[in-house]
C-alpha cells in the first residue's frame, strides 16, 4: 500500500513540476529492467515500499515522458521525485539491517 502511494504521489509531482524539468533521456533497456529488478527486491525488505515506490515511480515516467523529468534541486543536482524516493527509501532499511549487536548475542556465540 505504501509502495502505491510513493508511486502516486512521485507521478503527481512530476505532473505538476514538468514544465520546470529537464528530461534525463539516459533510460535503456537494461535500465529499466535492472529499475523494475531491484523495485521488486526491495518490496522483500523490510520497510523496502519507499525505495521501491520510487524506482516503479521513474520506470513509469521514463516510459512516458521518453526519459526522467529531473527538477527537484538537492546539493548542487537535479533529482525527479521518484529519486528523492529512492534516497529517502535507503533510510528505513539502513536502519533496520544495521543495528549494532548487542553484548549478550557475544556471550551466546562462547
Amino acid at each position: 500500500m505504501r509502495t502505491l502511494a510513493v508511486v502516486a504521489a512521485c507521478l503527481a509531482a512530476t505532473a505538476v513540476g514538468f514544465t520546470h524539468a529537464v528530461i534525463n533521456p539516459d533510460v535503456p533497456t537494461s535500465w529499466l529492467l535492472s529499475d523494475l529488478t531491484l523495485a521488486a527486491i526491495a518490496l522483500c525488505l523490510r520497510g523496502g515500499g519507499v525505495l521501491a515506490g520510487g524506482l516503479l515511480a521513474n520506470a513509469i515516467v521514463a516510459q512516458l515522458c521518453g526519459g526522467v523529468p529531473d527538477f527537484v534541486p538537492l546539493a548542487g543536482r537535479l533529482l525527479s521525485p521518484g529519486d528523492l524516493a529512492i534516497v529517502l527509501g535507503f533510510l528505513p532499511i539502513a536502519y533496520r539491517y544495521s543495528k549494532p549487536v548487542s553484548d549478550e548475542s557475544f556471550a551466546s556465540d562462547c
